[in-house]
């Protein structure tokens, strides 16, 4: 009896220091992505100088990763890049890292990270998944060259005609000019629009700009002064220079689609070629 107690009371000693990170790791199996961060957390309070906090942080940064918690998911990685001085284990953080500010459309951060990583990294596994990575990174920054040629470097000479194939239409895309757009609006009220394929907005900007053109001069003609001052200032030149910088905008939203449109369909043939 009074070793039973002996060794109730030692477990209880040691339990609540060991428990939680079993527990974080139970729970992430079973995909209790909630709990696990909970007790990843609770055993990181406890164990601030732990030599293997760098592995715990990873497995916590997963689990943010698995919820999509971008901003966590992207503190705790930092962390964990931090607590290690192995390089090949901060090359494989800050690929993580990139992967996260890609997802949050940050491009060129990820950009520079993974370009440091492809240039310095002194392993040859980590510096070839760069490669993929920057090829994402370039296709959805719209830069096509660099893109094909880092899913060249990534997937070697056995794919590089399906690789020149995906991105033999880039040169070939209706690309508008968003300057151009302006300045035809500019000169005919709509004009921009029709220009960059969006005849709804064009229509309505070439009918209210006639309109408020009409008023304008109509009070012109019969002397209203008053009331021209009041029509150029109010909806012909809300209308009229409105018209000039809307079609700016969707130029650029225009080519926005096409680039996104085009990217997802390499996007598409790249998973194909890697199943």
């Amino acid at each position: 009896m009074r070793y039973s107690f002996f060794i109730l009371f030692t477990f209880s000693i040691i339990r609540p220091q060991t428990l939680p990170l079993e527990l974080a790791r139970l729970y992430a199996g079973a995909k209790n992505y909630a709990a696990s961060i909970n007790e990843y957390n609770r055993h990181l309070f406890f164990n601030k100088r732990s030599s293997n906090n760098t592995k715990v942080l990873i497995e916590l940064y997963n689990c943010y990763k698995a919820t999509e918690n971008w901003p966590k998911a992207l503190v705790t990685v930092e962390k964990a890049y931090l607590s290690t001085n192995s390089d090949s284990t901060k090359d494989i953080i800050l690929t993580d890292k990139a992967i996260i500010l890609m997802s949050k459309g940050e491009t060129y951060r990820a950009e520079m990270i993974l370009t440091r990583i492809s240039t310095f990294t002194k392993y040859k596994s980590i510096k070839n998944e760069s490669f993929y990575w920057l090829g994402l990174c370039h296709l959805f920054s719209y830069k096509w060259l660099q893109a094909k040629n880092n899913f060249h470097k990534y997937y070697g000479k056995l794919y590089k005609q399906q690789i020149d194939s995906m991105f033999a239409r880039s040169s070939q895309l209706d690309i508008k000019s968003p300057p151009k757009a302006r300045v035809l609006s500019f000169v005919i009220p709509g004009l921009g629009q029709f220009y960059s394929k969006d005849y709804k907005n064009g229509i309505n900007s070439l009918i209210l700009n006639l309109l408020t053109s009409c008023l304008f001069f109509n009070s012109l003609i019969e002397k209203n002064y008053f009331d021209a001052i009041i029509i150029y200032y109010i909806p012909f030149e809300r209308y009229y220079w409105g018209s000039s910088s809307n079609a700016e905008l969707i130029a650029q939203n225009y080519n926005h689609k096409t680039n996104q449109k085009f990217a997802n369909s390499v996007l598409e043939s790249i998973e194909n070629l890697q199943n």
